[in-house]
């Protein structure tokens, strides 16, 4: 005359794993002209289906490539980019370590 209960189903959560941190991240001066123009490039992630480019701490992009085109940097500036990669469940990456690069000064 006891209380027979049925057993519960067991639940199992998952945690999404990040995409990998992007890595070689590589900042180089391709300008003709007296202002600079930076191309922005990392070791794609794995997991990631986009990236954010930072520079100065503020995003500047979002793309789904390894690589941007900065044309907006101010001359005689120092800028500091580093990239944090999002899988499709917009979980980030941890960013980048960061790339400094001085602007031209016209």
């Amino acid at each position: 005359s006891g209380v027979v209960s049925l057993p519960s189903n067991t639940v199992s959560v998952a945690f999404p794993q990040p995409p990998a941190q992007p890595t070689n991240l590589k900042v180089v001066d391709i300008s003709t002209g007296p202002s600079s123009i930076f191309l922005v490039t990392w070791s794609a992630s794995t997991g990631a289906v986009k990236y954010e480019v930072y520079r100065n701490g503020s995003p500047i992009a979002t793309t789904s490539l390894p690589n941007y085109t900065d044309s907006t940097a101010v001359d005689c500036s120092y800028n500091s980019y580093y990239v944090v990669a999002y899988d499709s469940d917009g979980n980030a990456s941890l960013p980048s370590a960061p790339f400094g690069v001085s602007a031209q000064c016209i």
